[in-house]
């Protein structure tokens, strides 16, 4: 039986389609930039089905083939490769979009002619948004890594490109007065409360927490995350010790399915939705300058001015390097020093 247009389009989210000239009907699907792809093969085929889901996820490859020893054929051989596959998709979408810029730029280029100089002046002309500046520089250098190691290119012109020099501060860290406030606003057994506390109280990555449910829970009075970074993949899930405060508030929380925070339909929320609903209730409570990457430093500035060591604060908020936990804590370590400093030269307030 033939299936209509409509049919298909019911059945694909996101998919579009047009008549050429000659009368065959194409069909594209809409990427998460809001690109058309052009979708090949029979719609409904294993292919056409394949390229749609790719193109909804963000990382599809480019139809075209580029000439062998250009920065489009390096960047297409990358993206086809097993360790883009081990990327999240969070990082595929935005990874992706940066690469199809530099395609679109410089697609045309052979690797071997491309310098350092070249990398610096790229970096230079995006000095008005150095962390944008700068994950271009290490994007590059990832994948001209790999393209040395598959032989598909002999040097890598980022390694002796410094990164611009950065704001500190980045996102604001939560106050604990802050945190006080934004819990008088949302009282446990609300969904704000419930994904408040778990991020401040696992110290987890926004991704992280939409999957996590009571299944999750283990009977030694751990909770077991599945590992979502690109790194993490292959690797055991991490196990984080639940706190009194964040077993209140789950005691707290109706669940009525597999995740703690589920849509009014009941449904599970994605990591886009869970952002804004975050963002909302933030706003909500008075707080327009705070976020959830925000209360994640919160957790780990809170474990160092405890005197937590650098170690204890990395193996909860699972930071692959102990320099990425020490700029999260470097102020609250000054503060801790400080106080303990003059407590030993003047003693202890009256």
């Amino acid at each position: 039986m033939r299936v209509s247009v409509a049919e298909y389009r019911r059945r694909f989210k996101g998919t579009r389609c047009d008549t050429d000239r000659h009368g065959n009907v194409r069909w594209y699907a809409i990427d998460p930039q809001g690109r058309k792809v052009r979708l090949q093969g029979e719609p409904g085929s294993d292919a056409w089905v394949s390229a749609w889901e790719a193109a909804r996820r963000g990382d599809h490859i480019p139809s075209m083939s580029p000439a062998e020893g250009t920065l489009a054929h390096l960047i297409r051989e990358w993206r086809k490769s097993p360790d883009w596959d081990r990327l999240s998709p969070t990082t595929k979408k935005t990874r992706g979009a940066i690469l199809d810029d530099m395609v679109k730029t410089s697609g045309d280029r052979r690797v071997s002619g491309i310098t350092a100089a070249d990398i610096r002046a790229g970096r230079d002309q995006r000095a008005a948004t150095p962390a944008a500046a700068n994950n271009r520089i290490k994007i590059m250098s990832a994948m001209f890594k790999w393209g040395m190691e598959n032989e598909l290119c002999d040097h890598n012109p980022t390694r002796d490109v410094k990164k611009l020099k950065m704001r500190r501060g980045g996102h604001h860290t939560w106050t604990v007065e802050e945190c006080l406030a934004y819990e008088a606003r949302w009282p446990l057994g609300t969904p704000a409360r419930t994904a408040y506390a778990l991020t401040l109280y696992l110290g987890l990555r926004r991704q992280d927490i939409p999957r996590l449910g009571p299944q999750h829970r283990t009977k030694e009075g751990f909770m077991r995350v599945p590992r979502n970074k690109n790194r993490g993949h292959g690797e055991a899930p991490q196990e984080v010790w639940i706190c009194a405060p964040l077993a209140e508030a789950l005691a707290a929380t109706d669940t009525g399915g597999l995740t703690y925070l589920q849509t009014a339909q009941g449904t599970p929320r994605s990591v886009a939705g869970l952002g804004n609903k975050f963002r909302e209730w933030c706003d909500a409570a008075g707080l327009p300058h705070c976020s959830a990457h925000g209360l994640r430093k919160a957790v780990a500035a809170r474990m160092r001015e405890a005197g937590c060591s650098i170690g204890d604060i990395q193996s909860v908020t699972d930071h692959e390097t102990s320099a990425e936990v020490d700029r999260y804590t470097r102020d609250a370590a000054k503060k801790s020093a400080s106080k303990r400093a003059l407590q030993q030269t003047f003693g202890k307030q009256a």
